[in-house]
């Protein structure tokens, strides 16, 4: 939480006792979700896995799962193309263009 971290400095540095306000609520949420997934993504550091799936027909078809490590990728495809584009025949036209 940087911007509010910073705030903390701020009022030590000016040996104050501030509190947050309502309107300041959103802002430290916004930093915390948001700007935290910020420097994640920045850093290459995000951690987790996807859940990657087709939707057709109104419904979710779930296909497998993938990480964020971009070296990976490709080979999710080359899986979904091998296995699940046989499963799901609606698949590789769905899938044709992507």
């Amino acid at each position: 939480m940087p911007s509010f971290q910073q705030r903390i400095r701020e009022a030590q540095e000016a040996g104050e006792e501030r509190y947050i306000s309502l309107e300041d609520c959103k802002a430290i949420a916004n930093d915390v979700v948001h700007g935290n997934w910020m420097q994640l993504t920045t850093a290459a550091a995000l951690t987790g896995e996807w859940i990657i799936y087709a939707q057709h027909e109104g419904k979710n078809y779930y296909l497998c799962l993938g990480t964020h490590d971009k070296s990976q990728h490709e080979n999710l495809r080359k899986q979904i193309d091998a296995l699940c584009c046989q499963e799901f025949l609606f698949l590789s036209t769905l899938l044709a263009g992507a």
